[in-house]
Order: structure tokens, then sequence, then C-alpha cells
């Protein structure tokens, strides 16, 4: 996964330096917004970490599920499979909450110890890629705007609604 990882740190480099490009004509004003974004970067790690990625993608002002789709692409995660049919309404509402942390950690492609160590430590999630980030949301079907938000967003009292229907599991965003 470093490799990936280190590939993806030079694909997110070039990809803002080209929507700058092409937004800025004038060398002075690409020159702040460059600067402006590196000390995003700086500040929050330049690792590809799930809130650099946020905040820098948020001061970009880019759509961050085209940007993750655009970036993460190729990262391979599974959709998680919750509901059978056929099973009863108690079965289904209960499979929900009963998602092993070792089905959510192979489905996101993710190492479960590592799942488990930034699941239970305080940092606010500072821990997790913004690929992590990405194959969560995807492997529960949500947009990863949605989870980036919820992780790293200002609004503290943000929550994810999560709406069971008789197939699958649809998620939207509900601010308190």
């Amino acid at each position: 996964m470093t490799d990936y990882k280190s590939n993806k740190i030079i694909e997110f480099r070039r990809l803002i330096n080209s929507k700058l490009k092409s937004r800025f004509k004038k060398k002075l004003e690409l020159e702040e917004k460059e600067e402006e974004l590196q000390k995003l970067i700086v500040e929050y790690g330049g690792d590809l970490f799930g809130r650099m990625y946020y905040v820098v993608i948020e001061k970009l002002g880019d759509d961050i599920d085209d940007f993750c789709e655009t970036l993460f692409f190729d990262h391979q995660y599974q959709k998680q499979e919750y509901i059978n049919i056929n099973n009863s309404r108690l079965a289904k509402f209960l499979a929900f909450f009963t998602t092993s942390e070792i089905k959510i950690a192979k489905a996101a492609n993710i190492e479960k110890g590592r799942l488990n160590r930034i699941k239970n430590t305080q940092n606010n999630n500072d821990d997790l890629y913004a690929y992590e980030v990405y194959a969560l949301a995807k492997s529960f079907n949500l947009l990863p705007s949605l989870l980036f938000k919820y992780l790293y967003g200002e609004d503290k009292e943000l929550s994810l609604k999560i709406d069971l229907v008789e197939e699958s599991y649809i998620s939207q965003e509900e601010a308190k």
C-alpha cells in the first residue's frame, strides 16, 4: 500500500496544479493560490491524510466526490452486503448494526488492526488516509463527500441519517 500511497500523493499534487493552472491565468494569482494550498498541505501533513485532503479540496472549491473518483478510481473496495431480501424485517434491521469490524476492514481494504487502532484513538480520525475514507464510504454505498464532511467538517452537529429500505441502505446528510 506504500507504493499506492506514494503514487496517489504525486497524482494529488498534479491534479491540484492542473486545476489551479486552468483557473488562474495570471502568474501572481496562481503562485499565491499554490502557496496557500501548500501551506495547508504542510499544516495538515503531506501524507494524503483524510483531513488534509478534505481541507485542501474544500479550499480549492472542488467537488469532493468528483475529485475522489478521479484520484481513487483504482482503489479496491467491496460493497457491504447488508440485506438478504428474504430475511425478516428484524434481520434486515439488525444487519446494519452487526456488521463485524473484520468485514468492514476487508471491504474497505484496510488492515483490521489499523482500522481498530484508528477507531479507538482520540485524534479525530487524523490517521485515516484519504483513500481509506473513500473506500469506507464506497463500501457502505455512501458518497465520499458525506463521510469526509462527517469526519472532518466544521459542523460538529452534523450527523448521518441512514434510512433502511427494502433492498439497501440509503444515507443522507442531516444537520441537527
